[in-house]
């Protein structure tokens, strides 16, 4: 199975979502666990994102969408 997205952008994923094993981050505290701007979180979240849901369709299934209802 080939990777779809980099193993850091998939934790910085879980953590603001909240995935398991994680509880649910902001982009400044994951920000400051990175050594990187709450800025830079949120273009590497918002990237991994996108390559997701652009896999998502190629595969046939629906759009991603966040529980605030905004879809990638």
């Amino acid at each position: 199975m080939r990777k779809i997205i980099t193993p850091k952008e998939q934790m910085v994923v879980d953590k603001y979502l909240g995935n398991p094993p994680y509880k649910k981050h902001s982009l400044a505290e994951i920000g400051v666990e990175l050594g990187v701007t709450r800025e830079r979180v949120r273009q590497i979240r918002n990237r991994a994102l996108y390559l997701l849901c652009k896999h998502s369709q190629e595969e046939g299934h629906g759009r991603i969408s966040e529980s605030d209802g905004r879809s990638y």
